[in-house]
C-alpha cells in the first residue's frame, strides 16, 4: 500500500468510526464506462423502434423549417410592400412639388387641382 492509499484508508477508517453506517465507496464512472453503458442499453432497443425515432425527429425538423419558411415569406412580403409604398409616396411627393411650382408660376386652377391629386396618395 502506498502512502497516499494509506492516508485515504486512515480517513476512511476515521469516517467509519464517527459514522457507524456501512459505507462502501462506488468506483468512479468514467466517460468510457458511461458510453459503453449507453451502447449496451441502445443495443437492446429494436431496429424498428430506432428507425421510428429517427423518422419522427426528421419529421419534426422538417415541419419546423416549413413553419420558418412560411413566416419568413410573410415578413419579406410585408417588407416588400412597405418599400413599394414608400417609393410610391416619394414619387407622388416629387410630382406634387412640381405641380405646386407650376401653380405658383401660372396661378392656373388646373395646376392646383393636379397638386391636390398628387397629395392624395
Amino acid at each position: 500500500m502506498s502512502s497516499e492509499e494509506s492516508v485515504c484508508h486512515s480517513y476512511y477508517s476515521a469516517f467509519q468510526a464517527v459514522h457507524p453506517i456501512s459505507f462502501t465507496p462506488e468506483p468512479m464512472k468514467t466517460e468510457k464506462s458511461q458510453r459503453s453503458n449507453f451502447r449496451a442499453r441502445a443495443g437492446k432497443i429494436p431496429v424498428s423502434r430506432k428507425l421510428q425515432f429517427v423518422v419522427v425527429v426528421f419529421a419534426c425538423v422538417f415541419f419546423a423549417l416549413l413553419g420558418l419558411v412560411y413566416f419568413s415569406s410573410g415578413f419579406s412580403s410585408a417588407a416588400r410592400a412597405y418599400v413599394q409604398g414608400e417609393g410610391t409616396w416619394s414619387k407622388a411627393q416629387k410630382e406634387a412639388t412640381i405641380r405646386l411650382q407650376e401653380y405658383a408660376a401660372s396661378r392656373d386652377e388646373q395646376d392646383y387641382r393636379a397638386f391636390l391629386d398628387c397629395l392624395s396618395v
